[in-house]
């Protein structure tokens, strides 16, 4: 293997942003499943326009399985419309995951409580549709 110069003395940690409002971009969305539970999710990622010092927030959307019961269902398609009624992503007769990417909106950010590692993540906190 060769050696490849670079200078990584000035390269460092990107932290979790303040509490407050920012413009925010999806900048990738995959369907997966949640390692706890087994569950269909989507994992979308966004990140804080024009704050590249800023993490990129990981955001979980639960679909309805087979196994919720009707609360459950109910609760994920909830949380689902909210978050492309925020990002302005169609909802026709369901979701496509291409539609969210690059989809932008301004929204509130909070942090976390540290993890065991003493490491802070945000949070994105999508408000409820107005009537």
């Amino acid at each position: 293997m060769s050696f490849i110069e670079m200078d990584l003395g000035g390269v460092n940690e990107q932290n979790a942003a303040p509490e407050g409002t920012y413009d925010l971009r999806i900048s990738n969305a995959q369907v997966g499943e949640a390692k706890s539970s087994g569950n269909p999710q989507i994992v979308v990622g966004i990140t804080i326009e024009g704050h590249s010092e800023y993490l990129p927030i990981r955001h979980y959307l639960g679909l309805p399985s087979d196994d919720d019961d009707d609360d459950m269902r109910q609760r994920k398609l909830r949380s689902i419309k909210r978050f492309c009624h925020l990002f302005d992503i169609a909802m026709d007769d369901g979701i496509n995951t291409e539609d969210f990417l690059g989809a932008t909106a301004s929204a509130l950010v909070t942090q976390d409580e540290p993890n065991d590692n003493g490491d802070i993540y945000n949070r994105l906190i999508v408000p409820r549709i107005k009537d």
